[in-house]
């Protein structure tokens, strides 16, 4: 009994990192670009531990994304790993997201995530040229339909390639996303990325910790 990877490799356990560098006491700017916008927003590092925060302006954002994108070599799945912590699960006109994709200010363009949105509803999604496709807890295909984020840290981890994209949790498989007769994503050259969006001004800030990820 074992996992595989959607190209039927065996997963084990190996020094790996898709790209970036773990946390210190301070963002290391050779890997890592941290932006904000908006009052009360916040992208930085503290403990070995990155927090990122919304604020509380309408369409205000923190985010933390690496400097350079990991490079895709075909029939050789990419794989984003992550420790990640939501300090409070359900946050009004707030949305958290964290995953392997590009962005444009906060908006993603292309690549794979995991999102958060303000009822505590977890979803997984693709984005090929801002196109989104995502599914949401309850219709999972994975080993678990469902799934309910709580305020403990968890592994998140992302494998993608041309032909699929696989999603876990702390190891169990919860979704994965076959292409038909379209890429999942138009550029698998893509960052990790961390993002905390409002959708309308509000009066408490959206954060999201990231202990680490490659």
């Amino acid at each position: 009994v074992g996992q595989f990877t959607p190209m039927r490799d065996m997963k084990v356990v190996e020094p790996f990192r898709m790209v970036g560098t773990s946390f210190g006491a301070s963002i290391d700017a050779f890997h890592w670009t941290a932006t904000t916008s908006g009052a009360s927003s916040a992208s930085g590092v503290a403990n070995s531990i990155a927090t990122i925060s919304s604020g509380t302006a309408n369409n205000g954002y923190g985010q933390l994304i690496t400097a350079q994108q990991a490079g895709f070599e075909f029939a050789h799945p990419l794989q984003f790993r992550a420790a990640i912590r939501i300090p409070d699960t359900t946050i009004a006109e707030c949305t958290r997201r964290w995953g392997a994709f590009n962005t444009s200010g906060a908006v993603p363009q292309d690549g794979f995530c995991f999102s958060l949105d303000s009822a505590g509803l977890l979803s997984v999604t693709h984005i090929s040229a801002t196109s989104t496709t995502t599914v949401g807890s309850g219709s999972f295909n994975g080993d678990v339909s469902e799934y309910t984020v709580d305020t403990n840290v968890h592994a998140y981890e992302i494998v993608f390639f041309t032909m699929g994209a696989w999603f876990f949790i702390d190891d169990v498989l919860i979704h994965k996303f076959l292409p038909t007769t379209a890429l999942l994503s138009t550029s698998n050259d893509v960052c990790v990325a961390i993002t905390s969006i409002n959708s309308a001004s509000g009066t408490t800030s959206g954060t999201i910790e990231c202990w680490t990820a490659i």
